[in-house]
């Protein structure tokens, strides 16, 4: 089965109880309700909530598009509820909505409002994904010990691949003294890679091209809050840094 998708970082973040952010991902090809389900959980982490009108902000912003798109909410036993089980505790469902015809039991959004639609009827649809929360560290040091730092005392230098970890990581850095806060970015064996193995995509955000094969010591990433991307900085400069949270 060939899907096509948009991908969509959304600006709003969801911050969950297990350290982890949320990012919607518009997927334009139609499936059936059940079908769009097996391709969030995965590809991705599951279809879209919307338990809030932030939320609902979020998919409206999320895809220049009015067409109906499924969402991660079905009834059971004349019940409706989330795809992880959670009770409808928020609703926005438009005038007459929902059907009480019983054979009618996925729903799916359209200009922010919700319908009930034929599980079997074929709409694009929402993926969620899970982007783990981040810590900024306040104790300068160079890229070398700050990397070991965040692996021994958290869990990683942020690797900022996702434009979604690029928004938290500004958002989380923007709360702090300093413009520069070293990530998980070093080149290493002729190419630039974050610490968790990825290449660059898109030049990671950069606000200008990452030189091709940068002099010693530039070569390591930070993070800037002035230009809000990274940038090359020596690897010997001393600069706080984010971690992912444990």
């Amino acid at each position: 089965m060939k899907v096509a998708f948009t991908p969509v970082l959304v600006m709003g973040l969801c911050i969950t109880a297990s350290c982890l952010v949320t990012e919607n991902v518009f997927i334009s090809s139609h499936l059936h309700w059940q079908e769009a389900l097996s391709y969030c959980q995965n590809h991705y982490s599951d279809l879209s909530y919307v338990r809030s009108d932030a939320e609902v902000t979020e998919l409206l912003n999320a895809m220049d598009t009015n067409q109906m798109s499924w969402i991660g909410l079905s009834r059971h036993d004349s019940s409706w509820k989330w795809t992880n089980g959670d009770p409808l505790t928020y609703h926005n469902w438009a005038p007459g909505q929902p059907h009480n015809d019983h054979d009618i039991n996925c729903a799916s959004t359209a200009s922010g409002l919700w319908y009930a639609n034929d599980c079997n009827a074929k709409h694009a649809f929402y993926c969620a994904r899970n982007v783990q929360e981040m810590v900024v560290v306040e104790n300068p040091m160079v890229w070398e010990e700050a990397l070991v730092y965040c692996r021994n005392h958290y869990q990683d230098l942020v690797s900022l691949a996702l434009k979604t970890e690029l928004i938290l990581a500004l958002q989380k850095a923007k709360n702090f003294q300093g413009t520069h806060f070293w990530t998980g970015l070093r080149f290493l064996d002729d190419s630039w890679l974050w610490v968790d193995g990825e290449k660059l995509r898109n030049g990671s955000w950069s606000a200008d091209p990452l030189p091709k094969c940068p002099a010693e010591p530039f070569r390591c990433g930070a993070l800037s809050t002035f230009t809000n991307s990274q940038e090359v900085r020596s690897c010997e400069e001393q600069l706080s840094y984010i971690c992912y949270a444990e």
